[in-house]
């Protein structure tokens, strides 16, 4: 098997919005869950009705009735899972995906209509299990045979989403997937509900949904260089099979990831059937509100999906996977406690939000994570470690009698499980993080904030050295500025050097103090204050300023002071220019923070001056110093700066003011 480990992707990447073969993808999975979805509610209606036909009188679902249809439906992926992620990764997978619509649509056409004309004909006992009779049996394997070919729709989708997007845009794409996955679900569930009532016709609009999403795949353009064409052959499919595996051992973070996944999706076992008997039996309510409860819940993960899609490059792991795992796991307890129906809706949605993001962002890290030759496999592992979660855990659901008694006990010994490996999770993630635990906890509070409010992103790669003095500079247009810098270097915490007005505002003096802000005298002779950032730079630590000395009002820069290139040549300090885009116009520190806008910031070339060692005294050697600095924050607006207002500098702008030509 080869080693390459390049993934196909295009020169360059449009937006979601006007990417057509991502946005024809996301349509085709949509259709697809609608149709899953009805097409759930629909079995579990049949199935309940055939059971009362066979018992003479009305039944009522429960926990048994739901964890038979899903265990029918994910087996598949369990048996099938080496299979479907070979396949994933030697045929087009477009195309994989588009021949598993249409088998599924035969499948329903064929099975339907032999139910609509013979049900009762069918509705003989077998010896074992006693209440199980040929019609229920027929059924359950025609749920058997969708299943199949779902697991082969579900790797080659999830393989193929990298190839499509840029890499930048992944968490966007995967959020906003689920996002609408999680909307046909709600509308699945509640529209399922509601077609119950005129059976007949119900039983055919999964087969409608399936063709649909199959004419949407088909219509997708399919450049080789995008993914969607014929891999390349590498071998028989058992040696392909064994590359996957032995992939997946020797890379421990794939293994972590599914790991993650299993454990989640344990917890989704107990909630997808266990929670019709916590509806049907706890509140009194018939499986048709199983289904309205089912929908209410996937609200919660749409509105966990668009709080993920908000983080446009992605979510710290520490947030988006350990600390959503404990809160999926103390809300999902808190849901099992006694109480009213109301209350714990309420609760199961909050816990499906956290449980979103965590979904999401594990999917997102797996799909980054894992090169194109062996995605399909890896993504097939990850579907058959999901699926012996809920598989494994429908089989006691299934088959125990009065498992509906015991339900809410397992609700809880779950959640504690959850609980307990997120909270593992957090001290791992903060005992390996390069920074300060309290650092670190600030650190992505000014960055989550920054993303939010500010939709801040870096421009570019991160320039400063992950070790040895620097000078962090950039261009100071707003009180943000420190924070944007700051939220920038993502393995040193930054010193920097302010004006001291602005270090004593409350309430940030406390911000500025946990950060190691250097307060600053204006008076020109701060000879404490050069002192301390020479001893920081000493000790190998990072000083953030801003060479213009002050804030600009108008945005533009303005006369650099000789501060920063005499710290240069103090400390031979390496100097890493930056410039800040999209903020306000400064109006006031808390004013500053109130104002929503669109920030990035840009890292330049990092500076030396070996040539002008030993020269920190001169005036001409600073001045030297301190044109190079300042020229490179200028290179830098002039390449990435969009608004024409702060394209020239102020001093650069008096002179064209001077020669009367237009700015």
């Amino acid at each position: 098997m080869t080693q390459a480990a390049d993934t196909p992707i295009l020169r360059t990447y449009p937006s979601l919005a006007h990417n057509r073969n991502f946005l024809l993808l996301w349509a085709g999975y949509v259709v697809s869950a609608l149709g899953d979805r009805i097409h759930f509610v629909v079995m579990l209606t049949l199935l309940v009705q055939l059971k009362s036909q066979a018992a003479g009188r009305d039944l009522t679902g429960g926990t048994a009735d739901v964890a038979q249809l899903t265990m029918m439906m994910l087996f598949p992926y369990v048996l099938l899972g080496p299979i479907t992620g070979v396949l994933a990764d030697r045929l087009p997978r477009r195309m994989v995906m588009i021949t598993s619509d249409l088998v599924r649509l035969a499948i329903v056409i064929v099975a339907r209509t032999f139910f609509l004309a013979v049900p009762l004909a069918l509705q003989v006992k077998l010896a074992w299990p006693h209440d199980m009779t040929y019609a229920v049996l027929l059924l359950l394997l025609s749920e058997l045979a969708v299943g199949v070919f779902t697991a082969f729709f579900s790797p080659a989708r999830t393989a193929l989403m990298p190839n499509l997007v840029h890499p930048d845009q992944l968490l966007r794409a995967n959020a906003m997937t689920a996002g609408a996955g999680t909307i046909a679900s709600l509308l699945g569930f509640i529209v399922g509900g509601f077609l119950v009532r005129w059976l007949p016709v119900a039983m055919y609009v999964d087969g409608a949904m399936y063709l649909t999403s199959a004419l949407l795949l088909f219509a997708m353009r399919s450049p080789k260089r995008v993914g969607i064409a014929k891999p390349k052959v590498r071998g028989s499919m058992l040696s392909e099979f064994k590359g996957g595996v032995r992939y997946i051992l020797q890379h421990r973070r794939a293994l972590q990831v599914i790991g993650l996944m299993f454990l989640f999706w344990c917890a989704a076992a107990i909630i997808l059937s266990g929670l019709a008997g916590v509806v049907m039996n706890k509140f009194g309510k018939d499986e048709k509100w199983y289904a309205y409860f089912m929908g209410f819940v996937g609200t919660g993960m749409l509105v966990g999906a668009v709080i993920t899609s908000l983080a446009r490059r992605g979510i710290a792991k520490e947030v988006g996977i350990a600390w959503s795992m404990v809160m999926v796991g103390v809300f999902l307890f808190a849901f099992s406690l006694p109480q009213g129906w109301g209350p714990s809706l309420a609760l199961l949605i909050i816990a499906a939000i956290f449980a979103a993001v965590l979904m999401i962002s594990l999917d997102t890290l797996l799909q980054r994570i894992v090169p194109d030759f062996v995605r399909g496999r890896v993504m097939a592992a990850r579907d058959v470690m999901s699926n012996i979660a809920l598989v494994g855990l429908q089989i006691p659901l299934a088959l125990v009698p009065d498992i509906d008694r015991s339900i809410i006990t397992l609700l809880r010994i779950v959640a504690l499980l959850i609980v307990l490996m997120g909270s593992f999770l957090v001290v791992y993630y903060y005992a390996r993080s390069p920074l300060a635990l309290p650092v670190a906890l600030m650190r992505r509070f000014c960055s989550g904030y920054l993303g939010l409010w500010h939709r801040f992103e870096r421009g570019n790669a991160c320039r400063i050295p992950v070790s040895g003095p620097v000078l962090f500079v950039a261009n100071h247009t707003s009180a943000l500025d420190p924070l944007v810098m700051q939220a920038s270097s993502r393995r040193r915490l930054i010193h920097f050097m302010m004006a001291r007005e602005y270090y004593q505002k409350w309430p940030f003096r406390y911000l500025y103090k946990a950060l190691g802000v250097i307060p600053v005298n204006r008076t020109g002779n701060d000879t404490a204050s050069i002192r301390a950032a020479l001893r920081a730079l000493k000790d190998g630590g990072v000083i953030g300023m801003f060479p213009e000395g002050k804030i600009s009002l108008d945005g533009r820069l303005q006369e650099t002071r000789a501060g920063v290139a005499m710290l240069a040549l103090m400390s031979g300090a390496t100097v890493v220019p930056a410039y800040i885009r999209g903020t306000r116009t400064h109006s006031g520190m808390v004013e500053d923070f109130k104002k929503r806008g669109r920030i990035t910031l840009f890292f330049g070339t990092p500076l030396t001056f070996t040539d002008l060692e030993g020269r920190s005294r001169d005036p001409e050697a600073r001045e030297t110093a301190a044109r190079r600095i300042i020229g490179a924050i200028v290179a830098l607006r002039d390449r990435y700066e969009t608004d024409p207002a702060r394209r020239l500098s102020q001093e650069e702008l008096a002179q064209v003011e001077a020669s009367g030509q237009p700015s």
